[in-house]
């Protein structure tokens, strides 16, 4: 069974945390949170064991799996895929794909790829569109993620969210 968790930054403590997600009404207005301690109902009234964490909205991701190294995988993670084929003549390409990681009705994939690969002796960098993949966690690493600095976080908040914008954005990960 797949553990139900998210994460999000939280500017009061400057880094992401990790835990339940929720909504909070704070001074009327309703605000994401993540709880990070244990909680329990009694007499219908949820005890928390520390007061929920509020976080920027758009941060917010749902964990999807662990990598390859143990490093837990979330939405919004960015993500190197590693892969070996053999084309018909015999050829070997090895290579690895790099897009940001989201959690779609068809499971966890890979968007906004962009490929990067050696057939012999040539290199190509390949963009792909619109292709999304499924992310396999023996074959995958978490690089780094889209709100890794909190000034890109506004920054992100008014792109186009696009493959094409994914892809643009993630050439400085190869």
């Amino acid at each position: 069974m797949r553990q139900i968790l998210f994460r999000g930054w939280s500017d009061e403590r400057q880094t992401f945390v990790e835990g339940h997600f929720c909504i909070v009404v704070i001074d009327g207005i309703q605000t994401p949170c993540i709880m990070t301690g244990s909680s329990e109902i009694k007499d219908g009234v949820l005890q928390l064991q520390r007061p929920p964490v509020p976080v920027v909205a758009d941060t917010v991701g749902q964990y999807l799996m662990k990598d390859r190294n143990g490093r837990p995988m979330f939405e919004g993670d960015i993500v190197r895929q590693h892969y070996e084929a053999t084309t018909s003549d015999g050829i070997t390409i090895k290579g690895h794909h790099i897009g940001t990681a989201r959690m779609t009705t068809e499971g966890a994939q890979l968007g906004g790829l962009t490929n990067h690969h050696n057939e012999g002796n040539l290199t190509q960098e390949q963009p792909h569109k619109n292709k999304r993949i499924q992310i396999r966690s023996k074959r995958s690493e978490v690089i780094g993620n889209i709100f890794s600095h909190r000034k890109n976080i506004d920054k992100w908040k008014d792109m186009n969210t696009s493959a094409m914008t994914e892809t643009t954005s993630l050439k400085q990960w190869k």
